[in-house]
């Protein structure tokens, strides 16, 4: 059994079905996309957001091999998102209704996720990867202050540069070029 995933160690499952914590929303040959069941609320005096725990789990195709890229996200979840986001996402999805809006389209549009970690697996290992997932995302999620600290590009954007994006409506980049400049 794997007992460490994405930088966090775990010695006692407390998850024996990844099933119990995570559901499909895609499930075809090259793409999975889980999504936790329990919604999260983020609460600060001037940010509030729910969001999601989300397996992203893509087949990829390298030097003759076949295998998975495994990634865990944190998505915002669409009722959290400001008008111009949601707008966007619709356009790019070809939706008429924001609440047709799935994690798929969030992740495919970008944008409205932090990414926590990934893991490359064989097909035979990806339930053991899901389950090892399912056992320490909330151990990630008590910590996700760390991972949405982290710059994600070369100007020093964080996770929470993105977030304030996606739900205040908030500038992508200004911040990073103001802390550079600082």
């Amino acid at each position: 059994m794997l007992n460490e995933i994405f930088g966090v160690s775990f010695t006692h499952p407390s998850v024996n079905k990844f099933e119990d914590k995570f559901e499909y929303e895609q499930d075809d040959f090259e793409q999975k996309i889980l999504s936790s069941k329990e919604i999260f609320t983020h609460k600060e005096d001037d940010l509030e957001f729910k969001y999601r725990y989300v397996i992203e789990c893509t087949q990829r195709y390298w030097e003759n091999k076949d295998d998975y890229l495994v990634q865990l996200h944190l998505v915002i979840c669409p009722e959290s998102l400001n008008d111009e986001y949601k707008a966007g996402v619709m356009r790019c999805a070809g939706l008429e209704n924001p609440n047709d809006i799935l994690v798929s389209d969030l992740l495919m549009y970008g944008g409205a996720d932090i990414s926590l970690g990934e893991e490359i697996a064989e097909e035979d290992e990806l339930e053991a990867v899901f389950l090892a997932t399912a056992n320490v995302f909330e151990s990630i999620d008590s910590i996700r202050g760390f991972y949405i600290d982290r710059c994600w590009n070369r100007i020093g954007s964080t996770g929470w540069d993105t977030i304030n994006h996606a739900v205040k409506g908030e500038d992508l980049f200004k911040p990073a070029f103001d802390r550079m400049s600082a």
